[in-house]
Order: structure tokens, then C-alpha cells, then sequence
């Protein structure tokens, strides 16, 4: 999918989370959540190069399926190097040392990494 089978309303919310350094994203599930966060770490990234790394925190079937998948699946997004967290202490931790530009954990294991 490329960037302009955005609907408006998912244009409105990634400039919101650009023109936003602290804001929230809420919507029904289905809505495009990943999508919308996913150009905006883009725009954020590479038009304005204000950021350098994103940490996604999401729940475990979304750090380890819906992230990547949504990567493949806008192909404007394709080229983004991903990192997903999930697995065994050791796996997480390799995940971690990998060179990423998101790096993808799901939120029981967010102590893990504030530890680490």
C-alpha cells in the first residue's frame, strides 16, 4: 500500500503526532494505529530528522506480528530496519543489540528492558 491509501482522518493524526512532541494516539482497534504511528516515524525520522531510534511498546501479538507486518505491508515503510523484542532473555537481548531503526517489545517485557 503506498502512502496516499492513508484516509484523512489518519493524514489528521500523524500531523497531530508530528506538530505533538507528548500526545496519545487513541482509536478502535482496525483504525490504523500502526499505519498512522508508522509514517509519522517515518516523517519524524528521515523528513525532519528529528528522531533517531523509536521504542514501540505494544501488546505481545502486536510487537510480534502486527509491527512487522504493517512494515511490509505499506511499502513506502518497507525499508525500515526492525527490531522486535519478544522471546527468551537471551533472544530480547540479541533483538536489542541488533542495528534497528524501531525496535518493537511488548509491555510485560518493558521491565525487562529498563533493567538491562
Amino acid at each position: 500500500m503506498k502512502r496516499t491509501d492513508l484516509y484523512e482522518y489518519q493524514h489528521y493524526c500523524v500531523d497531530f503526532l508530528k506538530s505533538h512532541p507528548e500526545a496519545m494516539l487513541i482509536l478502535e482497534m482496525g483504525l490504523g494505529k500502526s499505519a498512522i504511528s508508522l509514517t509519522a516515524i517515518l516523517d519524524l525520522m528521515f523528513d525532519r530528522f528529528d528522531v533517531g531510534k523509536t521504542l514501540v511498546i505494544a501488546p505481545l501479538r502486536v510487537a510480534r506480528t502486527v509491527w512487522p507486518e504493517e512494515r511490509e505491508t505499506w511499502e513506502y515503510a518497507s525499508f525500515l530496519q526492525m527490531s522486535v523484542m519478544v522471546g527468551d532473555a537471551k533472544q530480547r537481548a540479541a533483538a536489542l543489540r541488533a542495528q534497528a531503526d524501531v525496535y518493537v517489545i511488548n509491555r510485560d517485557n518493558v521491565k525487562w528492558l529498563t533493567d538491562y
